[in-house]
């Protein structure tokens, strides 16, 4: 990429957009882009924002991720996660672009006993994690030079995110609920966003899995929060059966999402910190904070 400097961020204003914008390497001319800049469910408009630009890659982080409303919202869903993913890789395609998007653990239907691979089938349930498998379908049949990069559990300084729900609620209240049978890699937008631009600019087209080291269940997540946070707030566990009962419009979680990174210390020598050191840092950084904004 040396030829050429500029590259686009979609969804910098959202929470992992923003980390990458902010992280951008020195020499990188980097052009920010929201829905207002470019619609990426028009394929004009996507066409014409990448040509003016003469982008030689993009990161998009811009995704329906309303995960419950997906299951009344099919449309929507698809449109940003399947048909923006396809307008994108039809755009950098004929521009010979590199496009580095963003996908989902979800796309497995987590009934593994063992981290996912990159070459492992999927299985999605749920509209959010059909349209999300549905854009990398469409990305691998279309073409160019592309990476698809799954991550699970973000957490970071923008947006909303359950990191920082539970430690106001854990401040709030002297007893919690959380789900104590899912099981995943919590990941801080801190750590995946200097990776993605080493994956864009150095790594091989494919897939990876990039997600925080070790594993957990939101349970042990949260009452890994709640200490942090100074609260002597009680963290119960609770099942999933339990929870779909009292929130019955939930849409399916796959019990178990944990991804390998195994490529990714063959391609580029990277390991994720454990999630609990990095969340740990989050909050010593003051992250937290920012991220009530």
């Amino acid at each position: 990429m040396t030829e050429n400097n500029i590259i686009i961020a979609l969804g910098a204003a959202g929470m992992l957009g923003g980390e990458v914008a902010r992280v951008a390497p020195p020499g990188v001319k980097l052009v920010w882009a929201d829905r207002g800049e470019m619609d990426i469910t028009d394929i004009r408009a996507t066409r014409a924002f990448i040509n003016d630009c003469g982008a030689r890659g993009i990161i998009n982080c811009s995704a329906y991720t309303a995960v419950d409303a997906a299951e009344t919202d099919r449309a929507a869903a698809y449109a940003i996660n399947a048909c923006g993913a396809r307008n994108l890789a039809i755009a950098c395609r004929e521009i010979g672009a590199r496009l580095l998007h963003l996908s989902t653990d979800f796309v497995f239907d987590g009934s593994a006993r063992e981290p996912y691979a990159e070459y492992d089938i999927p299985n999605p349930r749920g509209v959010y994690a059909e349209s999300k498998l549905a854009g990398e379908i469409e990305i691998q049949t279309i073409g160019g030079d592309w990476q698809i990069v799954r991550t699970q559990w973000l957490y970071g300084q923008n947006g909303k995110h359950f990191v920082a729900a539970i430690a106001k609620l854990a401040r709030e209240r002297e007893r919690l609920t959380v789900v104590g049978d899912q099981h995943g890699c919590p990941t801080c937008t801190w750590d995946l966003a200097p990776l993605l631009w080493r994956l864009l600019l150095e790594a091989p087209g494919g897939i990876y899995h990039a997600s925080g080291g070790g594993a957990c269940t939101w349970h042990e997540f949260a009452a890994e929060i709640a200490t942090l946070a100074g609260s002597s707030a009680r963290v119960d566990p609770i099942t999933t059966q339990e929870w779909n009962r009292i929130k019955p419009s939930t849409a399916p979680r796959p019990a178990y999402s944990v991804l390998s990174k195994d490529r990714l210390k063959r391609t580029i020598g990277y390991q994720f910190p454990h999630w609990r050191d990095s969340l740990r840092a989050f909050f010593e950084r003051g992250d937290l904070d920012r991220s009530r904004a």
